[in-house]
């Protein structure tokens, strides 16, 4: 009976250590290889829905942490962290790809990417408005809908959102 706890305590340890290894420590959301993974699943579950990808890039990031602090720079990651997973809701997954881009999967119903995009804008337009900080917080964020097809890849999706994203960034102010 000895092996037996010991084994339920590795399986608790095991599962422990793969939820930690898919989050994203500063802001809880999941890290690119927990997204990469939910994802993924979600879109060979959903053959024949149609979906969003949306692929963002926190602005001005260096330019925070360089002139307010690095805690500053963690407070916009953090806040654009929630403000997507707050837009995006149940039916996706929100992930931090990489040090300043976010990327987020989610079947859309009724819904468009638009509607996303903008409502993520407005809350971080809210939050500005409101969170007394010398500096805005502000995303430029691309996405790409399709009806998810069995051939779809990932990358190859994410790629179409990165495309849109690219082309806000440059339509900002340096």
């Amino acid at each position: 009976s000895e092996e037996v706890v010991v084994y339920r305590n590795h399986k608790k340890e095991n599962t422990l250590l793969d939820n930690i290894s898919k989050k994203d420590e500063l802001t809880g959301i999941c890290n690119r290889l927990g997204f990469m993974v939910k994802a993924h699943d979600m879109l060979k579950d959903n053959v024949g829905r149609k979906a969003m990808i949306l692929y963002a890039d926190l602005n001005y990031l260096k330019r925070i942490n360089d002139t307010y602090s690095h805690a500053e720079g963690n407070y916009a990651l953090i806040t654009c962290a929630q403000t997507l997973e707050k837009v995006m809701g149940e039916n996706s997954v929100v992930g931090r790809i990489g040090g300043d881009e976010f990327a987020a999967f989610m079947i859309l119903d009724d819904q468009d990417g638009y509607t996303f995009k903008s409502a993520a804008k407005e809350h971080l337009d809210f939050i500005n408005q409101t969170n007394q900080k010398p500096y805005p917080v502000t995303l430029s964020i691309g996405y790409h809908e399709f009806v998810i097809q069995k051939k779809h890849n990932l990358k190859d999706v994410i790629s179409l959102a990165d495309e849109q994203l690219y082309k806000e960034k440059n339509m900002k102010p340096p």
